[in-house]
């Protein structure tokens, strides 16, 4: 402590405060650069700044500091000396404590870790795309010590991704609550009805299975040699939905086709539990491709139906759209429906928003590591409780064959995985084997000439379907009404207005 009216520190390089009584005094030595000293009002100036200044300057080693006392400070006096030293070395002193206990602290740290260890890097700057990743997956190749310190080599996969098609909606739009009752129809009950075929089967034990096709496709070309025969052959019952305009026009309509033969088949299966035919009311559903988006849109949307369903299966399902919808709708005027299916579009936000999955309804994915429609393939996937995401892929790596058409139409392990679901049995302990059993779903011959011509017709027809499509528009049209809440707010807004 140095003259207590002037300053008081503790460290010779901390900031003190120069007095403005001490400035004018300083100011009257001309040889002194003062340029560097300013009043307490605008800044401070360390000490020692200040004593190097004074030490190249020819003014006497004392001055008198203007004080109620009236002392005289000597600057380089012999007790300043011993307390600025003494500050040094406790300065010192604890700053090389610290160093010794970090430096143990990280070698206790290195001796934790081994050779083949893996380790994560954190990743601070992360590209926004559907992966979450935080940490670089590093493996530790080998481990040196040199002295007292440990050094590491590591061996880490990395790789720069860069997604344009990132999965973002826009989180300030708002939707619908969850629990909102859903909108009446608009379609005519006699069309909704038209384009459901049900068939009954003897085996009551089993639940009712609706069948469901995506864009371009006709559900019993679809179905019928392949899914339909399956289901006659084990009697179960089902039935089959037609979308309309074969699934190219506004998803949105097309959805309540869903939503009234989900209604219709659990009353059905009521009417028979009440007569004592059947035990299980609540129906699953098969759907491939944008035959799983539809339904799941209906639960979103009318919630009553989820109380419905049992199970949802899907084949290749463009759950959060595909950037093959935006490459081909940037190029030419598109289907509604395809526009529906880019990534982000607000068909897919609304589907997505708030809650993708229900508690009460069971979900699998079966999917395609060779798909070549939905891209990324991980746009198919729902990374939530009580979804299965399964890649037919991951038991026959080999079947580069299954792709988007033939994953849950004809080939074996999807048929395999399927029954598996709807027999409600667990995936975690299904063997290649099994899976890789056959090749193709059983009651389909790959000598006849009705596999390959199946297969080419479904290729001919999604390619006709899309190119004689008549209702191509530029732009995806906006969600109607009861999808969207400020249009909610907007319509209330008005019809009052007219009230009054």
């Amino acid at each position: 402590m140095l003259l207590d009216d002037l300053v008081v520190f503790n460290d010779p390089l901390s900031s003190v405060v120069v007095p403005p009584n001490v400035i004018p005094e300083l100011q009257s030595k001309p040889s002194i650069p003062f340029s560097a000293i300013r009043n307490t009002s605008q800044s401070l100036i360390p000490v020692a700044d200040l004593l190097a200044i004074l030490s190249t300057s020819p003014i006497p080693s004392t001055c008198d500091v203007p004080s109620s006392t009236n002392n005289v400070f000597n600057i380089f006096s012999p007790r300043h000396t011993l307390v600025r030293k003494q500050a040094e070395g406790y300065y010192l002193d604890t700053a090389n404590k610290k160093r010794k206990k970090y430096d143990e602290h990280l070698n206790n740290l290195a001796e934790q870790f081994k050779l083949r260890d893996c380790i994560g890097i954190p990743i601070h700057s992360v590209e926004p795309t559907n992966t979450g990743a935080k940490l670089l997956p590093c493996l530790i190749i080998a481990k040196e010590k040199k002295g007292d310190d440990v050094g590491f080599r590591l061996a880490c996969q990395f790789g720069e991704k860069r997604n344009t098609y990132a999965f973002n909606c826009d989180p300030s739009i708002a939707y619908p609550p969850l629990h909102q009752p859903g909108p009446p129809y608009t379609v005519p009950r006699a069309n909704l009805s038209e384009h459901l075929q049900c068939y009954q089967g003897q085996n009551h034990q089993k639940r009712w299975i609706l069948f469901l096709p995506g864009s371009t496709e006709e559900v019993k070309e679809l179905y019928s040699w392949n899914w339909m025969r399956i289901m006659d052959k084990n009697g179960w019952s089902y039935c089959t939905l037609q979308l309309p305009e074969k699934g190219l026009g506004d998803l949105q309509v097309a959805a309540e086709y869903i939503t009234y033969a989900a209604r219709k088949m659990y009353k059905k299966a009521t009417r028979e539990k009440e007569k004592g035919i059947r035990r299980k009311t609540r129906i699953n559903i098969i759907g491939h491709s944008l035959g799983d988006a539809l339904p799941r849109f209906s639960l979103r949307f009318w919630p009553d139906i989820r109380s419905m369903i049992n199970h949802l299966i899907a084949f290749g399902p463009p759950n959060h759209g595909t950037f093959m919808a935006d490459v081909a709708c940037s190029v030419i005027p598109c289907p509604i429906a395809v526009t529906q299916q880019r990534i982000n579009s607000s068909f897919l936000c609304a589907l997505n928003s708030y809650q993708k999955t229900f508690s009460s309804i069971k979900y699998t994915n079966i999917l395609s590591k060779f798909d070549e429609l939905i891209r990324p393939i991980t746009s198919s996937e729902i990374n939530e409780k009580g979804v299965t995401n399964i890649y037919i892929q991951d038991f026959c790596p080999r079947r580069i064959f299954s792709e988007h058409l033939g994953a849950g139409i004809f080939d074996y392990c999807g048929y395999f995985l399927t029954m598996n679901a709807l027999r409600s049995r667990s995936f975690k302990n299904l063997s290649t084997e099994e899976c890789c059993a056959e090749t193709l779903m059983p009651g389909i011959n790959s000598s006849t000439t009705e596999f390959i011509s199946k297969v080419a017709y479904l290729a001919k027809e999604h390619a006709r379907h899309l190119l004689m499509y008549f209702g191509e528009v530029k732009d995806e049209p906006e969600l109607r009404c009861p999808f969207r809440t400020d249009c909610i707010k907007r319509k209330r807004r008005v019809n009052k207005t007219k009230l009054r």
